[in-house]
């Protein structure tokens, strides 16, 4: 069994993952309730937090204080100071601060405690209600995003003030100097200078600019990458995950599960995260031999996590060197169809290193993965598990059922089925038709093959792009 095999056990409760990019919820044909996102009390398909009632705010307040006498507090023309102001995430979130302990905002603390930090600690903070814990921070549908934008905004004061300080000659520049610069196109060197200082405000253009030259340091000094890999999230499946918000976790509706992941957004990345760490320890490094790896977080328009990362492997025989190698093949070849004799030998010589080059390449791709499915469903040879294989425990299977839950795998969440406007069909410039952005369907191949596609540069250069052709007999 290939290395494919122990990419699909991450769906399990072994710690793995998939390698495919199901980070954008692939549909497909075969789905069960238990795999589509759509809340039908919401009308929505998202796991973001959601007012169920479809109510505003006001009127869940007017209602709840409906007969009583209170006084509604007044509302000024002029804005808070969010920096000055205290107690104001207990004025903004009288509900999550009822009597205004544990407010970041409040400036009587005994001991200074960074926003940060004071977040995090809330964030984290449980009481056992029901039966079950209950995050009120984590849940509230926009307590997490005033405080990454209260955090954003006060470290980019931090960084304007140390740009400043090492800048003195800068610190005078009006509003109005900036709009001229921007709109006379003179703002470069301010702007190249200024990037440095943003590099640290996570999210920023400059923070993943910072990334993006370290991950070019990596490979310079340590060897293109081998592989790219995707891991997702089947949070709506995974037994361990679901065992942390109830006891009876195997009971469970689906919409009790769609609401655990709701309700627990910090808990579901935790172990995401859990389980990314021990596949790539066991996976990458003691099954695959990992020489090094890199790899950063997004998350999807509905809220769940998923991993994208590149990884250099130790046994790579040196694949660009050998690309190299087998593209100067392909151009003699090419060179000698058009009849150039000059140098037949040297033509002669270069197409057999190809040759040997692109074999080389290929036998190492197919040591690493596969795109043969070894029961197609339209053949009717497979059938549909009763039980998804994501909540199958690896552990529990047997030998002889591992290759059994492989396929169950591979048919259920691995199969691009189904393309739409909503998804994947986008027209691409200078084009009337709409096509899949991952080039579904692909051709049928009955054997692994590198090709060679000429592409267009800005300097009109000849650049050559090389393409592997995995053995398929799925489309």
């Amino acid at each position: 069994m290939k290395y494919t095999l122990s990419i699909l056990k991450f769906y399990k409760g072994n710690n793995d993952d998939n390698n495919s990019d199901q980070d954008y919820l692939i549909d497909t044909e075969l789905e069960s309730d238990s795999d589509v996102v759509y809340n039908e009390h919401t009308n929505t398909s998202s796991f973001l937090p959601f007012q169920h009632n479809g109510k505003q705010e006001k009127e869940e307040i007017q209602e709840e204080i409906a007969g009583k006498i209170l006084n509604w507090p007044s509302i000024q023309n002029k804005p808070f100071n969010e920096y000055t102001t205290p107690y104001l995430a207990t004025m903004a979130f009288p509900t999550l601060f009822p009597d205004g302990k544990g407010d970041p905002t409040n400036p009587s603390l005994n001991r200074h405690v960074p926003f940060s930090q004071s977040i995090k600690h809330l964030l984290k903070f449980g009481e056992f209600l029901g039966g079950k814990w209950v995050y009120r921070f984590a849940k509230h549908p926009r307590f997490s995003y005033w405080a990454l934008n209260m955090i954003q905004r006060k470290r980019t004061l931090q960084q304007s003030s140390v740009f400043i300080k090492q800048n003195p000659g800068d610190a005078h520049v009006t509003i109005e100097q900036l709009r001229e610069m921007r709109s006379n196109n003179t703002s470069t060197n301010f702007m190249t200078k200024l990037s440095r200082y943003v590099g640290n405000i996570t999210g920023s253009n400059a923070y993943w600019q910072k990334r993006r030259n370290e991950l070019k340091s990596i490979i310079n000094t340590k060897g293109a990458p081998t592989i790219f890999f995707t891991f997702s999230s089947a949070d709506m499946h995974w037994p361990q995950l679901h065992s942390l918000f109830s006891s009876k976790s195997h009971d469970c509706t689906n919409q009790e599960r769609r609401q655990n992941v709701i309700d627990n957004p910090h808990i579901v990345d935790w172990f995401f995260n859990q389980r990314l760490q021990s596949f790539i320890k066991h996976w990458l490094y003691i099954t695959l031999d990992a020489e090094w790896h890199w790899y950063r977080y997004e998350f999807q328009a509905r809220g769940s996590i998923h991993c994208h990362g590149t990884a250099k492997l130790k046994n790579d025989p040196g694949l660009c060197e050998f690309t190299e190698v087998a593209l100067k093949g392909f151009l003699a070849e090419q060179k000698l169809n058009q009849g150039s004799c000059q140098e037949k030998l040297t033509y002669l010589n270069d197409i057999q290193k190809g040759k040997e080059a692109t074999k080389t390449i290929c036998d190492y791709v197919d040591s690493l993965l596969s795109t043969w499915n070894p029961k197609l469903p339209c053949e009717n040879n497979w059938a549909k598990p009763v039980v998804h294989p994501c909540k199958q425990h690896y552990l529990h299977l047997s030998h002889n059922e591992q290759c059994d839950d492989y396929v169950n795998l591979l048919n259920t969440v691995q199969r691009h089925t189904r393309c739409s406007t909503n998804y994947c069909l986008k027209r691409k410039e200078n084009e009337s038709d709409l096509k899949c952005r991952f080039n579904y369907p692909f051709n049928l191949c009955d054997k692994t093959t590198l090709e060679f596609e000429k592409i267009h540069t800005k300097d009109k250069s000849v650049q050559y792009r090389a393409k592997i052709i995995t053995k398929r007999n799925d489309p």
